[in-house]
């Protein structure tokens, strides 16, 4: 997170990743407010590997961002559930 190569997602990577999200979704939920839009967050998970199923807990539609880098592919997904 500070500028260290990483070898492995190992847990402290999962730990500042979802740091990351958290503070990405702080700043989003206050710009929102200052349009009328009041949000709460839930947790960010961070979740990897292959072959696992994520269901959500909404109902609601769910938004899938996907990312391609030089050194792999990640999602996030975000829903809204009024």
């Amino acid at each position: 997170m500070f500028g260290e190569e990483v070898k492995e997602i190992n847990d402290e990577v999962k730990d500042a990743v979802g740091e990351v999200l958290n503070i990405i979704s702080g700043q989003a939920r206050q710009k929102l407010e200052t349009l009328g839009r009041s949000l709460k967050g839930a947790i960010p998970t961070v979740i990897t590997g292959k072959n696992h199923t994520i269901c959500h807990i909404t109902k609601q539609s769910i938004i899938v961002i996907p990312f391609e880098t030089d050194t792999g592919h990640f999602t996030i997904e975000v829903c809204f559930d009024p």
